[in-house]
């Protein structure tokens, strides 16, 4: 587990999919429970409405980390595959601009589709 967040360590393809299927299920399920308990969304990303702690605010904070340990992943997996790491702040970009969601999505699919750079 100490390997998983070392920065300077390659992401094979295989792990990254796997990686991105259970950030992909902890998000789908932490969604599932917002609007299920407290009919609202939490990818709304308001950051007005944040006077109090509510279950919704909780989620929110939670998918804001998994976004981070994203980013992560695919800076590793941008490494093994022979490009720059800094690709990866695009989604963080995005992510903090709701501007343009599509390119936010390019470094995710560098990361899906490209095969291993295969030079040390």
């Amino acid at each position: 587990m100490g390997t998983l967040f070392n920065m300077n360590q390659r992401l094979s393809r295989k792990n990254y999919w796997i990686y991105q299927i259970y950030l992909f299920s902890i998000g789908f399920v932490l969604e599932l429970i917002s609007r299920l308990f407290f009919n609202t969304s939490s990818i709304g990303l308001s950051f007005f409405a944040w006077s109090n702690i509510t279950g919704v605010n909780v989620i929110k904070i939670v998918l804001i980390v998994l976004t981070l340990i994203n980013i992560i992943f695919q800076s590793k997996r941008l490494l093994d595959i022979g490009y720059s790491r800094l690709i990866s702040l695009i989604s963080l970009f995005i992510l903090g601009t709701g501007v343009l969601p599509v390119l936010g999505s390019i470094p995710t699919i560098l990361c899906l589709l490209i095969k291993s750079n295969n030079k040390a």
